[in-house]
């Protein structure tokens, strides 16, 4: 059976599964008429924001240790202003993840007959509608002609590395949008996707005084932006952020006026389905 976390909060002893729908993704479709034809033009399909329900039992040994669960489990899915990593380990072994808010309290509904004993069920919404393994960061090297340092990874990524280049297998259902930090010093520094031919630019001098530059493609949006200062996409971003396509990527990180910069890659495996 399945082994489940929100958050801190653990599925423990105290609680039974009986309804567990993991499943719950909607397709967004955008579709046009056009007149004096049957039918419809789909242009584009998306996946929508995930609804995952988890119902089942609350069981307490005593009155007290029943109603401590009970309010244990209405803490911990209070609303949140940011998402909560949903935890699932599957009967196999496998891990997977997701970011999740409470749509609405666990209802808990009890029978006449039942001692210390009630069922409830808990609603979720996900805006990243994917499940995923554990992150991976794989850090890169532009360096200047006086050498190049040793490239570390951490933790070991699903690739093999060499200095400015890395190679990422993604095993998942789905390709990956990675986020990034480009750290100084360079300039105009550039990723390449050398699989697919796509790349973007940063069109900014990375050094000292600007400090690490944070790169990522949510639901919210695309952001490039520092510790202090956000919303830099329109400014200085060009080119593709581009999605890490099911199977190989050799990823190259190049730029101008080079004196040992790093790019930090992190990046998951997506699943549909768990």
């Amino acid at each position: 059976m399945y082994t489940i976390k929100y958050g801190t909060f653990e599925f423990d002893e105290h609680y039974i599964f009986n309804d567990i729908d993991l499943t719950g993704l909607p397709i967004r479709t955008s579709s046009q008429v056009i007149t004096g034809r049957d039918g419809s033009i789909i242009w584009k399909q998306l996946y929508g924001s995930r609804t995952v329900t988890i119902g089942g039992y609350i069981i307490g040994s005593s009155a007290s240790d029943y109603y401590e669960a009970w309010r244990n489990m209405i803490s911990a899915f209070a609303i949140s202003d940011s998402s909560v990593i949903l935890e699932i380990t599957l009967p196999n072994g496998e891990i997977r993840y997701i970011e999740c808010k409470t749509l609405s309290l666990p209802t808990i509904a009890e029978e006449e007959g039942q001692i210390y004993t009630g069922a409830f069920q808990v609603i979720l919404q996900a805006e990243n509608p994917y499940y995923r393994d554990a992150f991976a960061t794989s850090t890169l090297y532009a360096s200047s002609a006086s050498g190049f340092p040793v490239p570390t990874v951490t933790p070991t990524p699903l690739g093999g590395i060499s200095l400015n280049t890395v190679n990422i297998n993604i095993t998942g259902e789905y390709g990956s949008y990675p986020s990034y930090i480009i750290n100084p010093t360079i300039t105009n520094p550039r990723v390449t996707n050398q699989t697919t031919g796509e790349t973007f630019q940063i069109e900014m001098a990375v050094n000292s005084a600007t400090g690490p530059i944070y790169v990522s493609f949510d639901q919210y949006g695309k952001h490039v932006g520092t510790s202090t200062s956000q919303n830099m996409y329109n400014q200085y971003f060009t080119g593709t952020y581009f999605r890490l396509q099911k199977g190989n990527n050799n990823i190259v990180f190049t730029g101008a006026d080079v004196s040992v910069a790093s790019l930090e890659l992190t990046y998951a495996n997506n699943y549909i389905s768990v």
